[in-house]
């Protein structure tokens, strides 16, 4: 594993500010880079402004380093959103340290950009318990597009609380109007260990098609696996994401290095069927180096006429070493159908503040699990 150095010194929001803003450039988003940048600086300064011995010490596990921040792009018809997600401890890193500061940044959040938390309020109780447990507490996402206002997403851990992380997910669905045993028992088909949920994610804002998301890990998967987990989406399509994750995947049918991750979207306007799944293949145990990871998208995207000017963009704008030096700078990939009809497909950016991992090297530890 290659591992930087770890300062005294601030690795510093600098850089990484540096790192949106040629994102935001190379993606087209101009205009709107001051007010990205304002925003990016407003959120994570208080809390990035460490040593990197100081974020070591930390344990994030919201990334495979344990770095507590990431980027990602997501590309609908050519139309790029650019986010930052990360997970916000602030002083104390215990599990209650870390349930603490994740209740006050979504309170600083309501404050400053005045968001609904009317949801969130009605399930606090079951994933943000006073005597919670496990590795996290809450992830939050901050999402822009070229043509409206910055979005904000909760991500909540399923296993965090006193009872079975089903019977949570699904109680958090029931507090919300959401009707959905069905649909997560095919999902969810195998059982645990095999398949398991993981987050319970949230739209925290007022746009009418805001979603409630259920994130499931499946391990061993095939892609009999898969096509059943499409089949729940009211936008499947056959062989789409099985395509999808075989190309991915340099042509595996069981996908055993790394488990795979399904995200089911409901929305509002139907509480009773979920009206997209989104499938997650992780490229750090799939690809050799990010290289390899690189081309495999570019020919995926090129064979599905997708235009991939976008990625390479993203990847020239973003990358500050070679990529064959070593792998998982491009964390995730994800491809969902939107209710559109439209393919929409997203890459995860690792900040890789800690560690850069070796060619061919494989996370020892899935971190971002409670077991």
């Amino acid at each position: 594993m290659i591992t930087k150095s770890i300062s005294p010194s601030l690795y510093g929001p600098s850089e990484l500010t540096a790192r949106l803003t040629n994102l935001a450039h190379g993606l087209g988003f101009k205009e709107q880079s001051a007010k990205m940048i304002s925003i990016f600086k407003e959120l994570t300064n208080p809390y990035f402004n460490i040593s990197l011995a100081q974020i070591k010490n930390q344990n994030s596990v919201f990334a495979n380093d344990g770095s507590p921040l990431e980027f990602s792009v997501a590309v609908c018809d050519d139309k790029p959103e650019l986010r930052f997600s990360m997970e916000v401890i602030e002083g104390d890193s215990s599990i209650s340290g870390k349930r603490l500061s994740a209740i006050l940044f979504t309170e600083k959040l309501k404050k400053l950009y005045h968001l609904d938390l009317e949801k969130f309020n009605l399930i606090k109780d079951i994933f943000l318990p006073e005597k919670i447990q496990g590795k996290f507490a809450m992830f939050h996402s901050v999402c822009f597009s070229l043509d409206g206002p910055p979005s904000f997403k909760l991500y909540l851990n399923a296993r965090a609380a006193e009872r079975d992380a089903l019977s949570a997910i699904q109680l958090g669905l029931e507090r919300l109007g959401y009707q959905s045993n069905d649909v997560l028992k095919e999902i969810l088909k195998r059982g645990e260990p095999l398949d398991q949920v993981v987050y319970f994610s949230l739209d925290i804002d007022t746009r009418s098609d805001s979603r409630v998301k259920v994130y499931c890990y499946h391990k061993n998967a095939t892609l009999q696996d898969i096509t059943r987990i499409s089949k729940t989406a009211k936008t499947f399509v056959a062989d789409e994401q099985e395509n999808f994750v075989q190309h991915m995947t340099g042509g595996m049918e069981i996908f055993s290095k790394w488990n795979l991750i399904s995200c089911t979207a409901f929305t509002e306007q139907d509480e009773s069927a979920p009206q997209t799944i989104t499938t997650y293949v992780p490229m750090f145990a799939y690809a050799h180096d990010d290289d390899e990871a690189y081309h495999r998208i570019i020919k995926y995207l090129t064979n599905q006429n997708l235009s991939p000017t976008l990625y390479r963009n993203m990847i020239d704008c973003y990358k500050n070493r070679e990529l064959s030096a070593g792998v998982g700078m491009q964390n995730w990939i994800s491809l969902q159908r939107r209710s559109d009809n439209k393919m929409r497909w997203t890459v995860y950016l690792a900040a890789e503040l800690l560690k850069v991992f070796r060619p061919g090297e494989i996370p020892s530890v899935l971190i971002h699990s409670n077991n």
